[in-house]
């Protein structure tokens, strides 16, 4: 047990010159099985994505990491990515860090995932689009692979959206949703696409999104749908990412 200290005080001080050196010694206690590490070896290759990867700000070192929230590392991550390379650093640095955070606790990933997007959504609609874009049942690389997921993050995203100059945005996203009929259906399938037929119902007599004219969030219609299916309340499972 004495040999944990070095592990775990002295790399806990890194500053960011050091993150590599800090990994390396983190992961070289993993495999002599010293307990207690894998935290501190997630949050350190967060942190050499950050610093080497993402070009986060110089000034974070990794107590401040320590410190933030999954969800704000998860932003940090994603903070410089611009539409046109964002499929790419999805891949390379927002799956891996989900697949972290499933590992330390499960259903970690969905929850993330939907905060992240829901979050996106609420300002501009642009950056949500590009991953339902790219989890279009058509596409072989789908950031979310599970049908039931995609319809429920892409209604609650439109849903969620303040502006009211993104009707476009509104229909984009729809047409990434797949028709009734695919894939195989669970018991809330069906009130799913029932949701997905109201909101372009709505949206064709509406000049903006449903909550800048006060229609009700989509986590109201979402409660009565499944409580009608007798699951209480949404169960988003276990989502399938590409590596």
């Amino acid at each position: 047990m004495m040999c944990c200290s070095p592990f775990s005080s002295g790399s806990r001080v890194v500053f960011l010159g050091q993150v590599d050196c800090a990994l390396s010694l983190v992961r070289l206690g993993k495999e002599r099985e010293i307990p207690g590490l894998e935290s501190l070896c997630d949050d350190l290759v967060t942190m050499e994505t950050l610093v080497y990867e993402a070009s986060c700000e110089l000034s974070l070192t990794l107590r401040d990491l320590q410190r933030l929230s999954s969800i704000h590392k998860l932003r940090l991550l994603m903070k410089n990515s611009i539409a046109e390379r964002y499929v790419k650093d999805a891949f390379q640095w927002l799956v891996p860090f989900l697949h972290r955070c499933e590992g330390q606790t499960a259903g970690a990933a969905v929850a993330l995932l939907r905060e992240y997007l829901v979050g996106l959504a609420q300002q501009d609609l642009t950056l949500a689009l590009v991953v339902f874009r790219q989890s279009k049942p058509d596409c072989q690389q789908k950031l979310i692979s599970d049908p039931d997921q995609l319809m429920s993050v892409a209604l609650e995203c439109i849903y969620s959206c303040e502006r009211d100059n993104q009707l476009s945005l509104c229909y984009d996203i729809l047409e990434c949703l797949p028709q009734r009929g695919y894939g195989p259906e669970t018991d809330i399938t069906a009130s799913l696409h029932d949701l997905v037929d109201r909101l372009e119902k709505h949206l064709r007599f509406s000049p903006s999104p449903p909550l800048a004219t006060g229609r009700p969030p989509f986590t109201v219609l979402s409660r009565a749908a499944y409580r009608c299916s007798k699951r209480g309340p949404p169960q988003w499972g276990s989502v399938s990412f590409v590596a």
